[in-house]
């Protein structure tokens, strides 16, 4: 019996030594592996604002940017403040399932620790926790609030007290103040609040949730504070009515991840979501969930200690941890809402790598929220294995957690992004090209600027040129949206610049009154031509049509310079075909020194950007187009073509288009 008790002792310390160690190595993984530039889908938004001012597109993520702010005065860029609070969120959330499963089952429950250590183990393994800590994101804090929620709700469950129904609210106002997802959580935390009511002084409830709430939402002044700077932002607070426009998502729609008045792919979005969620758990990973189907119904009945509790008195009886505790009601009930209700309002085409990584991100949530049941298949796994005496159990959770530890590994040669800075290399290139192709003087406008306007489409690219331009680039250019003229994301450069040159108000500007209105840019082009400034197009796209149309129906040309495209009007510079053909032999060598590098140091198997994947290549297209004008021997211009198709080819084995 002695020798069984000491085993059980070191079966515990061991189990969470499992734990501790399975965190740590998730967070130095996560860390070695971070992407250290430009940011893809809107990490280098959040970056712009953490380290400049102005208010991310809607809901606004007031307090991810309040937290970034917090992180880069100690030192950290902005993609690094990014990193750190997903990084801080993962151990937050490690502490609230800590605190949650102690509150509901107590820490002296036979097979608890080896319970903690699978579910930890899961967490960090997952797939997509990781993927969208090391890509700057937010997705993570708004994991972190999922698990504070559970754990206030279940605080409030076991001792209802107004004082723990306030920290409910206050969680729900950091959600305001973050995403709109944590409303997954509302049905099931008003019906655990309904069922103790009776036993609630409810005046002083409704007082104690009123400042809880309102406490969670003081990150919401950082929008009205923004709203006085003219830094690049998404829209400016000023009123009741444009806060309600940011944090509504009105453009998007509450549960809309697109603008685009499209049907939804029901079944590829449910296909596609069923296929992550495998793919969180490399196959291997989801051997801790099989207890819950293979074994007994029936669990462990004993009488349960529950000395860590706040009020054992009122705990000292609780059956096993059972379907009916708070964590696994909120938990389950939160998965089905998101699968029954936030899945077909996604409003996402499918055909686009980009789309489906962004459908992606939200699969943090229900991986997560797979952690509450992982615990209880645990608890099941260990009670089921008694029958094989204490070595017995601890083998068969030993046998999970190497399953879960390979599923890690499995997966995690995806996720080295530390050197895949494709973006990053994009935009540099097309700095680089500009300043050494065309001089541009300085501009009137805007300090440290130049006659120079770059004009780019989609979030992704536009926010990685902004970043750039604003933190990095020693020469700054003015930078605009390729579509339309609008207040939104432009500083406070690009509004004078804009304002003067079409002799319009600032404020109409912002207001967004030239938004629909493409000839307002068109003529912004032709004005700002006539005084010397280059201008720059960073997506070929928007020649083809696809984003451009009014590119296309205009009076401009293009030529490549370097990877990216110049504008070409009756009044710009001379630029000859000698000038091009050097242009194309230095990018095409230019490339084929970066394809070596990305050969010798790899990247990972998916980037998860269309634009980073796929820009550095598209201008080989167009400068072959101009080969027969080349003023060079036809045999050398053969050999340049040869070796333009060779690295091309080498880029599309590296990284393939959609």
């Amino acid at each position: 019996m002695a020798v069984n008790d000491q085993l059980g002792r070191n079966a515990r310390v061991g189990f969470c030594a499992i734990a501790l160690v399975s965190l740590a190595a998730s967070i130095v993984f996560i860390l070695a592996n971070r992407l250290p530039g430009l940011g893809y889908f809107d990490g280098s938004e959040y970056a712009l604002h953490i380290q400049g001012g102005g208010i991310a597109h809607a809901p606004g993520y007031p307090l991810f940017i309040v937290l970034g702010k917090a992180i880069h005065a100690m030192g950290a860029d902005g993609f690094l403040a990014q990193q750190l609070i997903s990084v801080l969120s993962i151990c937050l959330v490690a502490l609230a399932l800590f605190k949650t499963f102690a509150l509901e089952v107590g820490i002296a429950r036979p097979g608890f620790a080896a319970a903690f250590a699978i579910s930890i183990a899961g967490l960090g393994a997952s797939y997509y926790l990781r993927l969208f800590a090391i890509l700057p994101e937010v997705f993570i804090l708004n994991v972190g609030l999922f698990a504070l929620l559970i754990l206030a709700i279940t605080r409030f469950g076991y001792d209802p007290k107004p004082q723990k129904l306030a920290a409910v609210f206050f969680v729900y106002g950091l959600g305001v103040c973050h995403h709109h997802t944590l409303a997954f959580t509302l049905p099931a935390c008003l019906y655990l609040i309904a069922t103790k009511v009776r036993r609630l002084d409810c005046v002083k409830s409704v007082v104690f949730s009123l400042v809880g709430l309102v406490a969670g939402c003081l990150p919401l002044i950082y929008l009205f504070a923004a709203g006085k700077t003219a830094e690049s932002t998404y829209y400016r607070v000023h009123d009741l009515q444009s806060l309600l426009f940011v944090l509504l998502r009105k453009g998007y729609g509450t549960f809309h991840l697109s603008p685009l008045n499209s049907e939804t792919d029901i079944g590829g979005l449910y296909s596609l979501a069923f296929q992550g969620l495998v793919k969180n758990f490399n196959t291997l990973g989801l051997v801790a969930f099989i207890p819950l189907i293979f074994m007994p119904f029936a669990t462990r009945s004993t009488a349960l200690s529950r000395a860590n509790s706040e009020s054992p008195k009122l705990n000292e009886h609780l059956p096993a941890y059972g379907w009916k505790s708070p964590s696994l009601i909120v938990s389950l009930s939160a998965l089905v809402l998101f699968f029954v209700i936030f899945i077909p309002n996604c409003n996402l085409e499918l055909g686009v790598r980009t789309y489906r990584t962004i459908f992606l991100r939200f699969l943090t949530i229900p991986c997560f929220l797979l952690t509450y049941i992982a615990f209880k298949a645990a608890l099941r796994a260990w009670d089921w294995s008694v029958k094989w005496g204490a070595r017995g159990q601890i083998s068969v959770m030993a046998t999970m957690l190497v399953c879960i530890f390979g599923s890690a590994i499995a997966n995690g040669s995806g996720l080295r992004y530390r050197n895949c800075d494709l973006l990053d290399e994009h935009v540099r290139s097309g700095y680089s090209a500009i300043f050494s192709r065309t001089q541009p003087e300085p501009s009137p406008v805007g300090s440290n600027h130049y006659k120079c306007l770059i004009f780019a489409q989609g979030d992704t690219l536009l926010m990685g040129i902004k970043y750039y331009n604003e933190f990095v680039a020693t020469r700054k250019c003015f930078v605009f949206s390729s579509t339309s003229l609008t207040g939104q994301f432009l500083n406070r450069s690009e509004l004078q610049l804009a304002s003067r040159t079409l002799e319009v108000s600032q404020p109409s500007l912002e207001s967004g009154q030239f938004a629909t209105r493409p000839e307002a840019l068109l003529n912004l082009f032709l004005k700002l031509d006539k005084l010397g400034y280059g201008i720059f197009v960073f997506s070929v796209t928007d020649f083809t049509g696809y984003f451009g149309k009014m590119f296309v129906n205009s009076p401009f040309a293009y030529r490549p310079v370097g990877n990216i495209l110049q504008v070409v009007t009756s009044t710009s510079a001379p630029f000859g075909m000698d000038q091009m053909v050097a242009s194309y032999e230095s990018y095409v060598i230019d490339l084929e020194v970066y394809v070596r590098k990305l050969q010798v140091r790899g990247i990972p198997s998916e980037v998860v950007d269309s634009q980073a994947n796929q820009a550095l290549i598209l201008n080989l297209t167009d400068y072959a187009k101009f080969a027969r004008f080349y003023p060079a021997p036809p045999d050398a211009i053969a050999q340049l073509l040869l070796r333009a198709e060779s690295v091309q080819a080498k880029w599309l084995a590296l990284v393939p288009r959609e």
